[in-house]
């Protein structure tokens, strides 16, 4: 009959195996820094038709982050200053869907991540990491950007810019038309009200 003393020692010697056990587990399992959602962080896709599947039924554009998760200094320095930032958080929850195309060296991704990864870098003619692209909900490419300084608050007015830059002119109400063919060149134009005045300067 085994001692207390024994049974704990045993006891202690399965726990700590099983706890080797689990790790080992968890280190096969290719994961991306970006991936894991939280309650702070949003939802990064790694598969592409699921994002487009998310951009159609949420009618958002898409940001496709192409980046070397564990070698490549710029694209940490991008993760780091921007996208695990609350601003940028904020901001892309309610805006946008994300999607990163991952290429590590020192983690095994699932074959099937690997070539799609390969063929979206093809289809896109990305160079260099990290490169950023925003695309329509179709997948057709909005903007292309990268790594830019300034941080998370920065970041997404970059990215106001770009979204705004790529959207097409809204067409005028037809009533506005038909008032001014009515009213004729001759018309006069009325002084701007201190509300239309901030609004034409913006």
């Amino acid at each position: 009959m085994k001692s207390p003393k024994r049974w704990l020692v045993s006891i202690a010697v399965l726990v700590v195996l099983g706890c080797l056990v689990w790790a080992a587990e968890e280190a096969k399992t290719p994961k991306s820094p970006l991936s894991a959602a939280t309650a702070e962080a949003p939802v990064w896709h790694m598969d592409f038709e699921k994002a487009r599947s998310s951009a159609v039924e949420q009618d958002r554009p898409i940001l496709a982050l192409f980046d070397g998760s564990d070698w490549c200094p710029w694209c940490k320095k991008l993760r780091g200053e921007v996208f695990v930032t609350p601003d940028f958080a904020s901001y892309a929850a309610n805006r946008l869907v994300l999607f990163e195309a991952d290429f590590p060296i020192h983690k095994t991704l699932p074959e099937s991540e690997v070539k799609q990864n390969n063929a979206l870098v093809e289809e896109y003619s990305v160079e260099g990491f990290p490169t950023v692209l925003i695309l329509d909900k179709e997948g057709e490419v909005l903007a292309r950007t990268g790594y830019r300084p300034g941080g998370g608050t920065a970041y997404v007015e970059h990215l106001k810019t770009l979204l705004a830059k790529a959207s097409p002119p809204s067409e005028p109400a037809p009533e506005a038309t038909e008032a001014s063919e009515t009213a004729g060149p001759d018309a006069a134009t009325p002084e701007p009200t201190p509300e239309t005045a901030t609004l034409e300067a913006d």
